[in-house]
C-alpha cells in the first residue's frame, strides 16, 4: 500500500510520470502484438527516438503521445486514467 507522501511523490514527479507513461506503451505494445518497429512508422518517429521514449529517458510530447495512442486504438484520455490509475 503507498503512503500519501509516495502517491503525492509519484504525482508530481516528471521522471515517475514518464517511467509509468513508457510501462503503459510498452505494456499495450505487448498486449496488442505490435512491434516497436511499426510504432516507430506509424507515428513517424525514428528507431532511436522512441527507444528512449519507451524506456523513460525522455518524455513523450503530448503529439507523440496522441499518436502514439491512435495507433494503439486508445483514447489519450483513457490511457492517460490508466496511467494516473497506477499510481493510485
Amino acid at each position: 500500500m503507498c503512503s500519501v507522501f509516495h502517491m503525492e511523490q509519484i504525482q508530481h514527479d516528471p521522471s515517475l510520470r514518464r517511467a509509468r507513461i513508457a510501462a503503459e506503451v510498452r505494456s499495450e505494445l505487448a498486449i496488442q502484438k505490435k512491434t516497436r518497429a511499426a510504432l516507430s512508422l506509424a507515428v513517424t518517429m525514428s528507431t532511436y527516438t522512441l527507444r528512449r521514449r519507451l524506456d523513460g529517458i525522455q518524455p513523450f510530447t503530448m503529439d507523440e503521445l496522441d499518436s502514439t495512442t491512435r495507433f494503439l486504438g486508445i483514447s489519450l484520455a483513457d490511457f492517460v486514467a490508466r496511467t494516473e490509475a497506477v499510481a493510485s
